[in-house]
């Protein structure tokens, strides 16, 4: 299957290299420096007073590679797909803290969590991986999403898929 799949557990060493060609998540923390730096998100997440609650703020104009807007929209949908698929990365820590996830708006995420934990954005955060946003509008058509290919994929990274080896 093409490694491009953000939903799909991978080996840990090459799902990070690969998805972050073609995907992208709401925040990285540069290795070298430590320097948080703001992707899809435009700012910092901002938490409730108890850490039950976290909201986040998305950057706009952003653009999927086939021309559809960026929005809030796949957040929520990335979430709640990934939190309700079973065998889906990242469905186990959206299982244990998810409670809720709503927009706002068309860019703003509000995450509601089961229980008090100020670290969640870090399952956004990018230092080696991190959960990857899903395009709404390709993956809402798909019955079963634990053997969809996503091939060719639809891309927020910097590179857009020309072609693929089918051999992987």
């Amino acid at each position: 299957a093409p490694a491009t799949r953000p939903g799909k557990r991978r080996q840990a060493a090459t799902t990070p290299t690969r998805q972050g060609f073609f995907t992208d998540t709401l925040w990285y923390i540069d290795q070298q420096t430590g320097t948080w730096i703001n992707a899809l998100a435009e700012a910092e997440p901002v938490y409730n007073a108890d850490f039950t609650e976290m909201t986040v703020k998305l950057r706009q104009g952003i653009m999927w590679s086939d021309g559809v807007e960026f929005t809030a929209d796949d957040v929520v949908f990335t979430i709640e797909t990934l939190k309700n698929t079973t065998g889906m990365s990242w469905n186990a820590d959206f299982s244990l803290y998810v409670d809720a996830v709503k927009k706002t708006d068309n860019y703003t995420v509000v995450v509601t969590l089961k229980k008090p934990y100020p670290r969640f954005h870090s399952l956004f955060t990018s230092r080696y991986n991190a959960c990857y946003i899903m395009p709404k509008h390709i993956w809402e058509k798909v019955d079963k999403p634990l053997e969809f290919t996503f091939n060719p994929p639809v891309s927020l990274g910097a590179y857009v898929v020309k072609d693929t080896d089918p051999a992987g």
